[in-house]
């Protein structure tokens, strides 16, 4: 559909603008998981509340004026049974809500666990981690098994529920209308057109009964996109442009945390790298190394000091312009599903 579609664009869209403190903070697997379960989720919503609501909606009102309009004594006592069946789908709405929201969550956790082992997999083989991971994967996926069935159990106890008050409706109906035949109050033809127009009024409450399934999990699924889409992007406040680098860097009096009220990761940092100057960084590992050059791209937002880049503090300079001076070696080795040519050329076109 095309709103699911456009919806799944904003959301990578937002997803490219995302800082990395972001990405620290939540797992790919979740991630991903948003935009294939919970993304067709809202699909499936979508194409089937809106066609049974919309169709059985109009069917469902136009019976009713019908049989307002044969008997409406005997419609007022179809509709007393109306309070009943509203409350059964309230507490079977919350309930599929809960469940819903649960099977969001450990599929994100299937997802996780799958991208983590084929990611580490030498790391698995090496230290004998199958049986470790093999539990690990069955404990979600059983979890997962627990709250659909829990999910399918509420949704399916809702129709014999309400079938049971329309039934125990429908006696009444009968037994009343029956008498008001044999006092002639009402006739056998009005008796069998307000009855046949109760009865095919039983299938489209059927089915509106069952899209409160499908709406409960696009409503779960929709809260957990919208909140994607809530999450604040990278911060651009620089406005002047960076020209062609020279290679200058000044570090003064930097201080830096990846949490707010977390240990230091840099404290009280001064570095000056003059143009053309080869330097190499050398500590233990968690030194900050590599928190310091994540910090020149601006990846991170340092909350003391300065940095300069040929005199010009890289807060003032646009991202762009940046990001489009500094050339990246990272440790960790990324190469993007395409032609050799395309990942060694890739970001060439930007600006």
């Amino acid at each position: 559909m095309p709103a699911v579609r456009r919806l799944g664009n904003w959301g990578f869209a937002r997803l490219l603008g995302f800082p990395s403190r972001y990405y620290d903070s939540h797992s790919v697997g979740g991630l991903v998981s948003k935009f294939t379960f919970d993304v067709m989720q809202i699909k499936e919503a979508a194409s089937n509340v809106i066609t049974v609501l919309v169709k059985d909606s109009l069917m469902t009102v136009g019976l009713l004026l019908w049989m307002f309009y044969m008997d409406w004594r005997l419609t007022c006592i179809a509709l007393l049974s109306a309070p009943f069946i509203i409350l059964i789908v309230s507490v079977v709405r919350s309930r599929l809500r809960r469940m819903s929201i649960k099977v969001q969550d450990t599929m994100a956790d299937i997802n996780h666990v799958l991208g983590e082992v084929m990611d580490g997999h030498r790391i698995v083989k090496l230290f004998g981690g199958q049986d470790q991971e093999r539990a690990r994967f069955q404990t979600i996926v059983t979890a997962n098994l627990r709250y659909t069935m829990k999910f399918v159990y509420a949704s399916v106890a809702s129709g014999p529920a309400v079938q049971f008050i329309a039934a125990i409706a429908l006696a009444i109906i009968v037994y009343v209308a029956a008498s008001r035949a044999l006092s002639e109050q009402l006739t056998v033809g009005e008796f069998g057109s307000f009855f046949a127009a109760m009865a095919m009024m039983m299938d489209p409450l059927k089915r509106l009964v069952r899209i409160n399934e499908h709406l409960q999990k696009g409503l779960a699924a929709s809260g957990s996109i919208f909140g994607l889409l809530d999450v604040p992007v990278e911060t651009d406040g620089g406005s002047n442009r960076l020209p062609a680098a020279q290679g200058e860097i000044e570090i003064r009096n930097l201080d830096f945390s990846y949490e707010t009220s977390g240990p230091m990761a840099l404290k009280d940092i001064n570095v000056h790298i003059g143009r053309g100057e080869t330097i190499a960084l050398v500590g233990v590992s968690g030194a900050g190394k590599t928190t310091l050059a994540n910090l020149l791209p601006r990846f991170y937002q340092c909350e003391k000091g300065r940095i300069f880049i040929d005199g010009c503090d890289i807060h003032d300079v646009s991202l762009a312009s940046l990001r489009g001076n500094i050339a990246l070696v990272s440790q960790d080795i990324i190469l993007f599903d395409d032609t050799v040519r395309n990942n060694i050329a890739y970001g060439a076109q930007r600006d």
